[in-house]
């Protein structure tokens, strides 16, 4: 399961958008994340974005670029960030375009929340370290090093 952390914000708009559905906070929450709640947001979120892009400078497009929609519960469509930094441009720097862009694909006004998805942590599996000791039966069990030095002739072994 994702696990979403809801800033404040977001969280008063999901209340709202929650008690206007009369549904609970929790449950809003995971229909706007499964995109249960309504499904057109999918088809109407590039072309907003297409109507918005020309008025943006190239930096804003690209954070736009990195967000994407999740549902529209209600009145509130809720988008997910991949980090906070991005959350807090989109929130304040796009969110009345946003907003208007998708209420007017829409066909009605719409308030924006956006919040932060981590992507599924990615599984890592690491191999145990394995130590492996082979003596030939011919060795006597001291180290390659003070075998390079012989102790009978005191003379140093060139290899």
């Amino acid at each position: 399961m994702t696990k979403v952390k809801l800033d404040d914000e977001v969280l008063r708009m999901a209340t709202r958008a929650a008690g206007a559905a009369g549904i609970p906070v929790r449950r809003w929450v995971e229909q706007a994340i499964r995109g249960a709640a309504r499904p057109e947001i999918a088809q109407v979120w590039p072309a907003a974005v297409d109507d918005v892009a020309g008025s943006m400078s190239r930096q804003h497009r690209g954070y736009l670029r990195l967000v994407s929609p999740r549902a529209v519960v209600a009145d509130t469509v809720l988008l997910a960030a991949p980090d906070a930094f991005t959350r807090d441009v989109v929130e304040s720097r796009l969110r009345p375009a946003v907003a208007e862009a998708l209420g007017r694909r829409l066909g009605r006004p719409v308030e924006v929340a956006v919040t932060v998805e981590r992507p599924e942590a990615a599984v890592t599996v690491q191999r145990p370290e394995v130590t492996v000791t082979v003596q030939r039966p011919d060795t006597p069990p001291y180290s390659a090093v003070s075998s390079l030095f012989s102790s009978t002739t005191g003379t140093e072994r060139v290899l």
